[in-house]
């Protein structure tokens, strides 16, 4: 299993940061600064995204990313974590959160 960690400063938003990333064949992708839609282009399996921003507009936040068949199903959380994001990944028998 690869899980990527990525702090690409504003989240994926050029062709080159999205090839990069998708060299890597991450099967778990946890990645701070990444805009909703820049996710979407990513084409995984499943998302989970959040944001702090109060500001209206393309807004930045986190994201849990899966690919190569891998789940990721958002658990309850507490709100007074801002920027909390627990979860479950899962594939087959295979289930971590």
């Amino acid at each position: 299993m690869r899980i990527v960690s990525w702090n690409c400063y504003q989240g994926l938003a050029n062709a080159e940061k999205i090839k990069y990333f998708k060299s890597l064949n991450a099967d778990v992708a946890i990645i701070p600064e990444i805009r909703e839609a820049n996710s979407n282009a990513l084409k995984p399996d499943s998302l989970i995204w959040d944001t702090n921003s109060r500001k209206p507009g393309s807004k930045m936040g986190l994201g849990i990313l899966t690919f190569n068949g891998f789940i990721a199903t958002e658990l309850p959380r507490h709100s007074a974590f801002e920027l909390y994001l627990p979860a479950v990944i899962s594939k087959g028998k295979i289930s971590f959160n």
